[in-house]
């Protein structure tokens, strides 16, 4: 019993140092579960974006096609300057409704790809600090039972 009562230091700082290794890797597997999120949440608002941009320039497309075919039918002329200034007015803004969906996908994209590297960088700096606090537990360990380090 008295070379446990002997070990019993070295078993608690061994189990210290255990413990804040453990839990350093753990913050670090947490924090890059969440960057690998944020990533396939980013790529998922950019791939969105693309898709929300077509369907934008679509309707322009479908609605000067409709502008069209309502100035044929109605006996207008199709080349006339109003028409085709009406057609013009609705490319533009197709085309700025699509950029606009763009800017939006891609700014949500750039934030959270943003976020994922902070995370991924805290869950190693959290990894470095458990280190560094395992090393002090031996450190001060040994200085108390050895009397350096």
């Amino acid at each position: 019993m008295a070379w446990f009562a002997a070990a019993l230091p070295y078993i608690s700082a061994g189990a210290s140092v255990g413990a804040q290794l453990g839990q350093a890797n753990a913050e670090q597997q947490i924090a890059e579960i969440q960057a690998r999120q944020l990533r396939k949440q980013s790529i998922a608002d950019k791939a969105s974006a693309v898709q929300e941009a077509k369907l934008e320039r679509r309707k322009s497309e479908f609605l000067q096609s409709r502008v069209t075919a309502l100035a044929a039918s109605s006996g207008s002329a199709v080349a006339s300057v109003d028409i085709q200034n009406a057609l013009s007015d609705i490319d533009e803004q197709g085309e700025y409704n699509a950029l606009a969906a763009l800017y939006s996908g891609y700014s949500s994209a750039d934030s959270k790809s943003y976020a994922a590297d902070v995370a991924s960088a805290s869950g190693k700096a959290a990894k470095a600090s458990g280190y560094g606090a395992a090393g002090a537990t031996i450190l001060d360990f040994s200085d108390k039972k050895f009397g350096y380090g």
